[in-house]
């Protein structure tokens, strides 16, 4: 009974040094596959041989391996998102990323220019070096052609702008022009229509000054006409005066002295002269146009 106890312990010992043994055979089977798969461009073929080899054991060659088969294939937004440390293809996917996608060429440069700095702490390769200072360059180039085209399109807006202010100012002064314009034809018009207005004004004025003439040639003509005819009365009137006077004397039995008589002939010429001045004043009165500037008439 004993000895077959230790025959079982003997036979699993066996068996787990079996197993031991192929494991990493069966590992570097899968590995030397991919490989060979991977070297004919059958790269998703080759993948699975190295994802078999993980699945024997966890290996961060066999990881590096996937990562530089997707490398190989040009793939290098798979290569990027893999968790292996292998900085300087990484760099390198970014550096192409950043050449296919103009959108996105400054941010792709960026990492890589931090990928290459992981990259050239763990080796002194002046491949590292070289690719870390074309892509620096890259970079620049970049950033100055994006502020070359800010600035363009800056001085494309002002110009655009000013154009703009040019137009909105032809526009103005062309308005401003035309309201001149129209201004002038309506000052014109106004000038037209004062000139009009004062010519019927001086017309209207010529009529009523040659009516009102006329009026006063007809008030002298009836005025010179009531004189000669207040004359004649007056005239007239001192006729009968003077007959009364004679006829008076001459009813008088009683002579006069000389000196009555001259007296009396000075009286009779006072009279008359008295009645020639209130005629003359009346005459005057007729005769005056107080609406009339001719000084002729005044007195």
């Amino acid at each position: 009974m004993r000895n077959k106890v230790i025959a079982g312990i003997v036979l699993v010992a066996s068996i787990l040094l079996v197993g031991k043994s192929i494991s990493p055979y069966k590992m570097y089977s899968f590995v030397k596959n991919g490989n060979e798969l991977a070297s004919q461009e059958k790269f998703g073929e080759g993948r699975e041989e190295y994802e078999k080899a993980l699945n024997v054991k966890e290996s961060l060659g066999v990881r590096r391996n996937i990562l530089k088969s997707f490398y190989d294939e040009k793939k290098y937004d798979e290569v990027i998102k893999l968790p292996v440390d292998e900085n300087f293809l990484k760099g390198n996917s970014y550096v192409y990323l950043g050449n296919t996608t103009p959108e996105k060429s400054m941010e792709f440069y960026k990492q890589a220019l931090e990928e290459y700095k992981l990259a050239m702490k763990k080796s002194d390769d002046i491949n590292i070096k070289k690719n870390y200072e074309l892509t620096l360059k890259k970079l620049e180039d970049l950033q100055n052609q994006q502020q070359n085209q800010q600035n363009q399109d800056n001085q494309n807006q002002q110009d655009k702008n000013k154009n703009k202010d040019n137009q909105q100012n032809s526009s103005q002064n062309q308005q401003d022009k035309n309201q001149q314009s129209e201004n002038q034809e309506n000052k014109s018009d106004n000038s037209q229509n004062q000139s009009q207005e004062q010519q019927n004004n001086q017309e209207q004025n010529d009529k009523q000054n040659s009516e009102n003439q006329e009026q006063n040639q007809n008030s002298q003509s009836q005025s010179s006409q009531n004189e000669e005819n207040e004359n004649q009365q007056y005239e007239k009137s001192n006729s009968n005066e003077f007959s009364n006077e004679n006829s008076s004397q001459e009813q008088q039995p009683q002579e006069l002295s000389p000196e009555e008589i001259r007296q009396e002939e000075v009286r009779a010429i006072l009279k008359r002269l008295e009645g020639n001045e209130k005629q003359s004043f009346k005459n005057n009165e007729r005769v005056m146009d107080i609406n009339n500037n001719n000084p002729s008439n005044r007195w």
